[in-house]
């Protein structure tokens, strides 16, 4: 996943669409926290 570097007026709003689809995404340390933590950034 690469970051878009632009800049975001006050008060705009956002909704992050997180989710794990197998097992292997958590074993690999792409589980739900670490996709929050990504989006968050």
């Amino acid at each position: 996943m690469r970051a878009i570097d632009t800049e975001i007026p006050p008060g705009s709003k956002a909704v992050i669409y997180a989710r794990v689809s197998s097992a292997a995404q958590i074993k690999r340390g792409d589980g739900i926290g670490s996709q929050m933590t990504r989006c968050r950034e």
